[in-house]
């Protein structure tokens, strides 16, 4: 059976429209071809336009595999730039194996998310759905499955291997983009499927990524034309460029009259610009004759909080019923009881009316999330961020009326290189009308403008970062063929140039399930890098409380619970000076400390002995930031607006 028809048998049984595009199904069956005449040593590079649906391309080997019980690799490992991605891809992609196994009445097939939130790097199941920095890591063994050193590198090396969204991981010295092409090296000579798919990754990238390695591109960029991709998305008939702060404009212009029976999408630059125009917004909005709904995203929301306002903007930027499953207009009806929305025919008692809703977001959204706007409102940008901006507006077939206006003004570039972003404002200046629209929508057109604005990019060099570099001879020299590990460089290495801390934020009046340990009856046998401790009390505490018992008690915090509220911030923006910022201050009996959390094992006594992940609560004596875990002040913490940093 065809895979492509897989893909649509999948979808058909989990009750999903499936819109058939005839380069996907091209695409498709070209891998089937491949995968079956066994010719896989060549890394495929898959482009597409935004919203083509290229996660159903990387997925097609696995579902198809599965389907006529023909396997030819182990699995498959999905990887993604980031947590929120790889949370969304995870769902959907579990969503189809699902379907596919009650369609076939297979055995349960697994799937996996991993990153560092989950805290595993169990590289075990069918599918494994990962970030980058999780999959080099596990590549490396930084990371192991217990004791077993290769697991990781062994379910890597049988499986194929996706980057999806592979232009997203870029950075001034392209190190991330170095760290993909030495590891894409060693799995090319190793004879691993791999797949590296994007929608508007620049060819100055493209060569750093596949210097020295053979590769195909599918389809090449010039015959890529309109009969060949289909229909798959909507019209976008304006693109206005201003010379103008987009909050000054946004308080000049959009009054809840304007905003009626819209979904309207506001793409910042910056997280602190992001919640200086939400919090004009919520406070403008609050209260009027037209119920709205503005919501914030950006990528400092701990984990639970962020996969609410994702979930919600989601729901009402897609503008789909869940219970009839039909296309809606405004006004919706939102329940936050039950997560749910709907159309006014099928509205439940607990629903509330919208009659527009704002999405206030940064980079985040630039892929991934399956949402549609009918105005976009965007800080400029490089053109590659710009197209996959635009790619949210008119974003389904049948809308007609898309409108998007950028916005140019003094330190708009941070946090980009200023000559790419004030180049990208000359291309689109001295573009007409139709040209401007077909920048940032025809997928070949865009393509030609995206090198063309890239042409200004200054790779930095790594000069004085020889850790950096030795993290790059590693990962080439060590492969799947070798047990020669390095333990102190292992300790250090790193998938991205800058080092990330892990933050966890709670609200302050939170209740927070805390385990406490007395010294005396601690068991400190060291299992394996984890200290054991006994629990002889478990109780609730508030965010105050623990701070205050910290001191005199030996506390823990439930792994789970940790875990949810958890989110990773670039070192860089958690110092000032060398010293730590505000939100990672705290209190302590007039003493400001830095609150550190350090996974431990602790058997906790009940009808039966179990051992669980918990992690103890500590003051950090260093003084210093260091790649750990740290409590955020809840005064720098709010649920709606996430982490303010300053």
């Amino acid at each position: 059976m065809d895979w492509y028809d897989v893909l649509k048998e999948v979808a058909r049984h989990q009750g999903r429209r499936f819109e058939e595009r005839p380069l996907q199904r091209e695409l498709v069956n070209i891998l089937q071809r491949r995968f079956e005449e066994d010719e896989l040593t060549v890394p495929l590079l898959i482009r597409l336009p935004c919203g083509y649906g290229k996660t159903q391309v990387g997925e097609a080997p696995f579902l198809g595999e599965a389907f006529t019980g023909e396997w030819i690799t182990r699995g498959m490992v999905y990887t993604l730039p980031t947590r929120s991605l790889t949370e969304q891809q995870a769902e959907r992609i579990r969503a189809d194996v699902e379907a596919l196994c009650r369609l076939k009445s297979l055995p349960k097939l697994s799937v996996s998310e991993l990153h560092g939130e989950t805290g595993t790097y169990f590289f075990y199941d069918d599918v494994i759905v990962s970030t980058f920095d999780t999959f080099i890591y596990a590549y490396a063994r930084k990371v192991r499955t217990g004791h077993h050193l290769e697991f990781p590198a062994g379910t890597i090396s049988t499986s194929y291997v996706v980057f999806d969204e592979a232009h997203m991981i870029q950075d001034d010295y392209l190190y991330s983009h170095l760290v993909m092409n030495k590891v894409l090296r060693v799995l090319s000579k190793a004879g691993v499927p791999t797949i590296v798919m994007t929608a508007t990754m620049p060819d100055q990238i493209k060569n750093v990524v596949f210097d020295g390695v053979s590769y195909e591109e599918y389809p090449p960029i010039s015959h890529v034309c309109s009969s060949r991709l289909g229909s798959y998305r909507g019209e976008v008939r304006e693109v206005h460029l201003h010379r103008e702060d987009i909050k000054d404009y946004i308080c000049r212009t959009l009054s809840p009259d304007a905003a009626a029976n819209k979904r309207i999408l506001v793409v910042c630059n910056t997280v602190s610009k992001a919640q200086g125009v939400y919090h004009e917004l919520a406070g403008r909005f609050s209260g009027g004759s037209v119920s709205g709904r503005v919501i914030l995203l950006h990528s400092r929301y701990a984990k639970i909080d962020r996969q609410r306002w994702s979930s919600t903007a989601i729901k009402l930027m897609k503008g789909i019923c869940e219970s009839c499953e039909g296309k809606m207009g405004f006004p919706v009806y939102l329940s936050e009881e039950e997560g749910r929305v709907y159309c006014d025919r099928c509205a439940t008692p607990s629903a509330e009316r919208v009659d527009f809703v704002i999405l206030v977001a940064t980079q985040v959204v630039e892929a991934g999330l399956d949402i549609s706007a009918d105005w976009l409102l965007t800080d400029m940008a490089p053109l590659d961020a710009l197209v996959q901006r635009a790619g949210r507006c008119s974003r389904f077939p049948g809308e007609s009326n898309g409108r998007i206006d950028v916005f140019y003004y003094d330190k708009v570039h941070l946090p980009y290189q200023q000559k790419l972003v004030e180049k990208a404002y000359e291309i689109l200046e001295n573009e007409d009308d139709k040209g401007r629209i077909r920048s940032l929508t025809d997928f070949t057109y865009s393509s030609a403008m995206i090198n063309k604005n890239y042409d200004v990019f200054r790779r930095e060099v790594l000069g004085e970062h020889r850790h950096l570099r030795l993290y790059l001879g590693y990962l080439e020299g060590n492969g799947f063929s070798t047990f020669s590990v390095d333990w102190e460089l292992l300790r250090q290495i790193s998938a991205r140039p800058n080092a990330f801390v892990t933050l966890v934020a709670f609200s302050e009046d939170e209740d927070i399930p805390v385990c406490f340990l007395k010294e005396e009856e601690a068991d400190l046998r060291v299992q394996g890098r984890y200290r054991s401790y006994r629990c002889v009390a478990h109780k609730s505490v508030k965010y105050h409380e623990l701070l205050s018992q910290m001191r005199d008690e030996t506390i823990c915090i439930n792994r789970d619970f940790v875990l949810s509220h958890s989110f990773s911030l670039e070192r860089n923006y958690a110092i000032s000076d060398n010293k730590p910022k505000p939100f990672l201050q705290h209190d302590l009996d007039g003493k400001t400390v830095m609150v550190e959390l350090k996974p431990v094992i602790v058997d906790v006594e009940g009808g039966q002995r179990k051992r669980e992940c918990y992690y103890l609560v500590r003051e950090a004596f260093s003084g210093r930031v260091d790649e750990s875990n740290y409590l955020v002040n809840t005064k720098f913490y709010d649920e709606k607006k996430g982490l303010e940093a300053g």
